[in-house]
């Protein structure tokens, strides 16, 4: 194999400060769900060349029966090498909005993220040569991209609000025909912690197509093809969400909700990190290539004790984060009063459990990632903002606490969702404030595990998996 297929380039090509706008729709299938707006406009200040390069992202699907709309905005400023200045992004949903500022200097990333009143900073290092780039999506625009040479970019993760390394590989050319118009392309792959995609680009970097996984396609056209086909439509189940990005599943469960033994093979993890065991879910990697298969045997109903935990580790579990505000005197006041004559922590559990389930309305069409505050204030959300509530309000009354995220079967499939473990009297005990305390029942099965930042990881699971039921008691 030739040097150029072999070759890694640390360094990004040279770049093409360079003005252009295009548009991209985007669909799921045979779901038009939105589309894509990208300008890039050369600017000089003083002696100085930059680029300022604006992002606009709008996409409106179903999700379990509730329409879901979310608008995303991305305004980068960069220096003549294409490194980042300033990075500001909005993101917005059934009438809510979280801005993140970030301010690039040589050796650190200033964070801002808002919401409402709410603002947590974050200074974030930058690792020593990092190739730093705003946004991983348009990392190669105005780039001379060149077949075989790979790139490793860090970025700021604008959810996790984290610096986090992608790599971009250039793998084939290909002509790409759209709409009767014809493109020489390379073809690249990305990979990222939460990210697989892959794209056909032009010369210059800009892309005509972009897969990214479960199958989320985003085409070169027109302005007004890119806008069309985006009316509202009466309620189509084939066009849901998350029926579309369901695991697709052999066999059923018969009593949905009272499952206390399950064993499921689950195969398309991307990676062996997902492959989580404990007391309660117990994991053994069958196969593994480019994908892993696994078999899960969960028990409902097995809480042993479990290992004392490490002053580290309860350190860890009872931290603040981006996203628990834990030590925020109305996150501290709500647990306290919720737990209120609760005589050891399984009550107290239980206790803010209750109070989560009965004060939390579970409503579907808020695609933002919010912090417990947030929910607190605006008492609304899916079950990630329940279960990232209850994590801040134990946290805050010394119950060491994580967030897991994983499938759970609901209806007739299994989807999505994210739940809550705390470590109450020697015991992981698993807490889901979408229901009432009571049985969290055998066929929740989680891969990842943490602070509430850590949910967004499954990111890259969904849309991949497959299940098999092999047997339930």
């Amino acid at each position: 194999m030739s040097d150029a297929f072999t070759r890694l380039a640390l360094a990004a090509p040279r770049p093409v400060l360079k003005a252009g706008e295009w548009w991209m729709g985007i669909s799921l299938g045979e779901n038009k769900l939105g589309y894509l707006r990208v300008t890039a406009t050369p600017e000089t200040v003083g002696t100085e060349k930059r680029l300022r390069q604006h992002t606009t992202t709008w996409m409106r699907t179903a999700v379990l029966g509730t329409t879901l709309e979310q608008r995303i905005d991305v305004e980068e400023l960069l220096d003549a090498n294409l490194r980042p200045l300033r990075l500001e992004v909005r993101l917005g949903s059934a009438g809510q909005w979280v801005q993140v500022k970030a301010q690039f200097h040589a050796d650190r990333v200033e964070v801002e993220r808002h919401a409402g009143d709410n603002v947590t900073r974050k200074t974030l290092p930058i690792p020593a040569g990092a190739n730093l780039v705003g946004d991983v999506e348009t990392a190669l625009l105005n780039r001379e991209v060149r077949l075989g040479e790979t790139w490793r970019y860090t970025f700021l993760n604008i959810v996790t609000l984290a610096l986090e390394e992608a790599t971009i590989e250039a793998v084939r050319r290909e002509t790409l025909t759209l709409d009767g118009t014809s493109y020489d392309t390379l073809v690249t792959h990305t990979q990222s912690p939460t990210m697989d995609a892959t794209s056909w680009l032009l010369a210059d970097g800009q892309p005509v197509k972009m897969v990214v996984a479960p199958g989320l396609t985003m085409v070169r056209q027109t302005r007004e093809a890119a806008l069309s086909g985006l009316e509202e439509r009466p309620y189509d189940p084939s066009r849901d969400l998350a029926t579309q990005t369901a695991v697709r599943l052999r066999g059923s469960i018969t009593t949905p909700g009272q499952v206390r033994f399950l064993r499921l093979r689950v195969s398309g993890i991307p990676e062996p990190r997902f492959v989580l065991s404990d007391a309660r879910q117990r994991a053994r990697i069958v196969d593994q290539g480019a994908t892993v298969t696994a078999e899960y045997t969960v028990d409902a109903e097995a809480t042993p004790p479990a290992a004392p935990l490490t002053a580290a580790e309860r350190a860890q579990l009872l931290a603040p984060g981006t996203y628990l505000q834990v030590d925020h005197p109305e996150i501290v006041a709500t647990a306290r009063e919720a737990a209120a004559g609760a005589a050891d922590d399984a009550a107290k559990v239980r206790a803010l459990w209750r109070w989560v389930h009965e004060n939390v309305r579970i409503q579907g069409d808020i695609g933002l990632p919010r912090s417990a505050l947030e929910v607190l204030r605006e008492p609304v959300g899916v079950c990630r903002d329940v279960a990232t509530l209850y994590a801040a309000l134990a946290r805050a009354v010394g119950i060491p606490t994580r967030v897991c995220a994983g499938i759970v079967y609901f209806r007739d499939g299994f989807y999505y969702h994210a739940w809550a473990e705390s470590h109450a009297d020697g015991r992981w005990l698993p807490v889901d404030p979408t229901i009432a305390p009571g049985l969290v029942d055998a066929t929740r099965i989680k891969f990842t595990e943490g602070d509430a930042a850590t949910i967004y990881n499954t990111a890259k699971i969904i849309g991949r998996l497959e299940a098999e039921v092999l047997e339930q008691r």
